[in-house]
Protein backbone atom coordinates (compact mmCIF):
# COMPACT_ATOMS: atom_id res chain seq x y z
CA UNK A 1 0.00 0.00 0.00
CA UNK A 2 1.30 3.33 -1.01
CA UNK A 3 1.74 6.00 2.00
CA UNK A 4 -1.54 8.54 2.82
CA UNK A 5 -1.08 12.02 1.38
CA UNK A 6 0.07 13.57 4.36
CA UNK A 7 -1.80 17.13 3.16
CA UNK A 8 -4.94 16.48 2.02
CA UNK A 9 -9.01 17.64 1.58
CA UNK A 10 -9.45 17.01 5.47
CA UNK A 11 -6.18 19.00 6.56
CA UNK A 12 -7.08 21.94 4.19
CA UNK A 13 -10.33 22.06 5.59
CA UNK A 14 -9.40 22.34 9.03
CA UNK A 15 -7.03 25.32 7.96
CA UNK A 16 -9.84 27.19 6.34
CA UNK A 17 -12.05 26.66 9.28
CA UNK A 18 -9.48 28.14 11.60
CA UNK A 19 -8.50 31.16 9.43
CA UNK A 20 -12.10 31.47 9.45
CA UNK A 21 -11.88 31.70 12.79
CA UNK A 22 -9.44 34.18 13.02
CA UNK A 23 -11.25 36.52 10.85
CA UNK A 24 -13.88 36.61 13.40
CA UNK A 25 -11.83 37.31 15.68
CA UNK A 26 -10.88 40.50 13.93
CA UNK A 27 -8.78 39.88 10.59
CA UNK A 28 -6.00 37.69 9.68
CA UNK A 29 -3.80 40.69 8.14
CA UNK A 30 -1.88 40.34 11.57
CA UNK A 31 -2.01 36.62 11.96
CA UNK A 32 0.98 34.31 11.05
CA UNK A 33 0.53 30.83 9.41
CA UNK A 34 2.14 29.39 12.32
CA UNK A 35 -0.58 30.72 14.31
CA UNK A 36 -3.47 29.11 11.94
CA UNK A 37 -1.71 26.12 11.49
CA UNK A 38 -1.54 25.35 15.36
CA UNK A 39 -5.52 26.12 15.69
CA UNK A 40 -5.49 23.40 13.06
CA UNK A 41 -4.01 20.96 14.92
CA UNK A 42 -1.27 20.81 12.07
CA UNK A 43 2.58 21.90 11.13
CA UNK A 44 3.14 25.30 9.14
CA UNK A 45 4.63 22.62 6.21
CA UNK A 46 1.04 21.69 5.65
CA UNK A 47 -0.08 25.64 5.12
CA UNK A 48 3.04 25.97 2.28
CA UNK A 49 1.99 22.31 0.60
CA UNK A 50 -1.71 23.38 0.50
CA UNK A 51 -1.64 26.77 -0.56
CA UNK A 52 1.68 28.15 -1.51
CA UNK A 53 1.61 30.99 0.87
CA UNK A 54 -0.94 33.60 2.84
CA UNK A 55 -2.07 34.71 -0.36
CA UNK A 56 -3.28 31.57 -1.59
CA UNK A 57 -4.75 30.71 1.57
CA UNK A 58 -6.47 34.03 1.23
CA UNK A 59 -8.15 32.84 -2.19
CA UNK A 60 -8.83 29.63 -0.96
CA UNK A 61 -11.34 30.77 1.13
CA UNK A 62 -12.71 33.53 -1.57
CA UNK A 63 -13.32 30.18 -3.32
CA UNK A 64 -15.07 28.69 -0.51
CA UNK A 65 -16.59 31.88 -0.38
CA UNK A 66 -18.14 31.27 -4.21
CA UNK A 67 -18.77 27.68 -3.44
CA UNK A 68 -20.89 28.74 -0.77
CA UNK A 69 -22.89 30.70 -2.72
CA UNK A 70 -23.66 28.96 -5.99
CA UNK A 71 -24.78 25.96 -3.96
CA UNK A 72 -27.07 27.85 -2.22
CA UNK A 73 -28.59 29.57 -5.35
CA UNK A 74 -28.72 26.32 -7.40
CA UNK A 75 -30.52 24.68 -4.44
CA UNK A 76 -33.19 26.59 -4.79
CA UNK A 77 -36.98 25.43 -6.00
CA UNK A 78 -38.39 27.10 -8.24
CA UNK A 79 -42.19 28.27 -8.71
CA UNK A 80 -44.62 29.22 -11.54
CA UNK A 81 -43.39 33.27 -11.03
CA UNK A 82 -39.65 33.27 -12.66
CA UNK A 83 -38.99 36.83 -11.13
CA UNK A 84 -40.34 35.84 -7.63
CA UNK A 85 -37.62 32.94 -8.15
CA UNK A 86 -34.79 35.66 -9.29
CA UNK A 87 -35.63 37.75 -6.06
CA UNK A 88 -35.43 35.20 -4.20
CA UNK A 89 -31.81 33.83 -5.62
CA UNK A 90 -31.13 37.30 -3.69
CA UNK A 91 -32.66 37.48 -0.62
CA UNK A 92 -32.96 33.38 -0.06
CA UNK A 93 -29.26 33.09 -1.86
CA UNK A 94 -26.90 35.71 -1.81
CA UNK A 95 -28.02 37.67 1.30
CA UNK A 96 -28.47 34.37 3.36
CA UNK A 97 -24.88 33.46 2.83
CA UNK A 98 -23.93 36.66 3.50
CA UNK A 99 -25.10 37.34 6.73
CA UNK A 100 -23.83 33.65 7.61
CA UNK A 101 -20.36 34.47 6.68
CA UNK A 102 -20.03 37.61 7.51
CA UNK A 103 -15.97 37.63 7.42
CA UNK A 104 -15.67 35.90 4.20
CA UNK A 105 -18.41 38.15 2.82
CA UNK A 106 -16.28 40.91 3.67
CA UNK A 107 -13.13 39.34 2.59
CA UNK A 108 -13.99 37.88 -0.57
CA UNK A 109 -16.31 40.94 -2.35
CA UNK A 110 -14.67 43.54 -0.56
CA UNK A 111 -11.24 42.69 -0.42
CA UNK A 112 -10.16 39.91 -2.82
CA UNK A 113 -12.93 40.44 -5.67
CA UNK A 114 -12.69 44.20 -6.37
CA UNK A 115 -9.14 44.43 -5.30
CA UNK A 116 -6.57 41.66 -6.06
CA UNK A 117 -8.24 40.17 -9.38
CA UNK A 118 -4.47 38.41 -9.95
CA UNK A 119 -5.98 35.88 -7.40
CA UNK A 120 -8.99 34.56 -9.17
CA UNK A 121 -7.07 31.35 -10.70
CA UNK A 122 -7.80 30.25 -7.18
CA UNK A 123 -11.56 30.97 -7.50
CA UNK A 124 -12.11 31.41 -10.89
CA UNK A 125 -14.17 28.13 -10.82
CA UNK A 126 -15.97 28.55 -8.00
CA UNK A 127 -17.02 32.11 -8.81
CA UNK A 128 -18.18 31.17 -12.66
CA UNK A 129 -20.44 28.44 -10.81
CA UNK A 130 -22.14 31.16 -8.64
CA UNK A 131 -22.04 32.91 -12.07
CA UNK A 132 -24.33 30.35 -13.58
CA UNK A 133 -26.54 29.35 -10.91
CA UNK A 134 -27.72 33.06 -10.97
CA UNK A 135 -27.73 32.85 -14.82
CA UNK A 136 -30.03 29.83 -14.53
CA UNK A 137 -32.62 31.86 -12.74
CA UNK A 138 -32.15 35.04 -14.87
CA UNK A 139 -32.81 33.06 -18.31
CA UNK A 140 -36.31 31.99 -16.57
CA UNK A 141 -37.26 35.58 -15.49
CA UNK A 142 -36.12 37.02 -19.20
CA UNK A 143 -36.67 33.92 -21.68
CA UNK A 144 -37.29 36.25 -24.87
CA UNK A 145 -35.23 39.27 -24.06
CA UNK A 146 -34.54 40.23 -27.73
CA UNK A 147 -30.83 40.81 -27.21
CA UNK A 148 -30.64 37.58 -25.93
CA UNK A 149 -27.95 36.30 -23.53
CA UNK A 150 -25.50 38.99 -23.97
CA UNK A 151 -28.21 41.20 -22.43
CA UNK A 152 -28.53 38.52 -20.00
CA UNK A 153 -24.94 38.27 -18.49
CA UNK A 154 -25.88 42.23 -18.18
CA UNK A 155 -28.94 41.68 -16.42
CA UNK A 156 -26.95 39.50 -13.76
CA UNK A 157 -24.14 41.63 -13.35
CA UNK A 158 -26.33 44.23 -12.40
CA UNK A 159 -28.15 42.09 -10.04
CA UNK A 160 -24.72 40.70 -8.18
CA UNK A 161 -24.13 44.28 -8.22
CA UNK A 162 -27.10 45.48 -6.04
CA UNK A 163 -26.84 42.26 -4.09
CA UNK A 164 -23.81 43.02 -3.36
CA UNK A 165 -24.44 46.70 -2.10
CA UNK A 166 -27.53 45.60 -0.19
CA UNK A 167 -24.92 43.11 1.44
CA UNK A 168 -22.72 45.23 2.42
CA UNK A 169 -24.92 47.73 3.61
CA UNK A 170 -26.46 45.45 6.20
CA UNK A 171 -23.33 43.76 7.28
CA UNK A 172 -21.34 46.62 7.31
CA UNK A 173 -24.33 48.61 9.60
CA UNK A 174 -25.45 51.26 7.77
CA UNK A 175 -28.91 49.56 7.52
CA UNK A 176 -29.10 49.77 11.50
CA UNK A 177 -27.78 53.23 11.35
CA UNK A 178 -30.04 54.38 8.83
CA UNK A 179 -32.87 52.82 11.02
CA UNK A 180 -34.00 50.16 8.37
CA UNK A 181 -36.74 48.19 10.38
CA UNK A 182 -37.13 45.49 7.96
CA UNK A 183 -34.08 44.64 5.62
CA UNK A 184 -35.27 41.54 4.40
CA UNK A 185 -38.02 43.74 3.14
CA UNK A 186 -35.71 46.06 1.51
CA UNK A 187 -33.79 43.71 -0.03
CA UNK A 188 -36.90 42.08 -1.57
CA UNK A 189 -38.53 45.70 -2.85
CA UNK A 190 -34.94 46.98 -4.19
CA UNK A 191 -34.49 43.89 -6.24
CA UNK A 192 -38.09 43.90 -7.48
CA UNK A 193 -37.77 47.75 -8.65
CA UNK A 194 -34.40 46.23 -10.34
CA UNK A 195 -36.27 44.15 -12.04
CA UNK A 196 -39.26 45.92 -13.17
CA UNK A 197 -37.44 48.37 -14.51
CA UNK A 198 -35.59 45.49 -16.84
CA UNK A 199 -38.82 44.59 -17.90
CA UNK A 200 -39.45 47.86 -19.17
CA UNK A 201 -36.90 47.97 -21.50
CA UNK A 202 -37.10 44.25 -23.10
CA UNK A 203 -39.19 45.57 -26.08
Amino acid sequence: MGRPRAHNATTARALLDASESRLRDGGLDGVSLRAIANDAGVSVRAVYSLFGDKDGLVAALAARAFGRLADRVASLSSTDDPVADLINAGCAGFREVALAHPETYRLTFERIYTATPDSQDTWATEGRRALQALLTWVRRAFPDHPAAEVRRQEIAAGFHAVCQGLASCEINGVFAAMRVEDPARLWRDTLAAYLTGLSRTTT
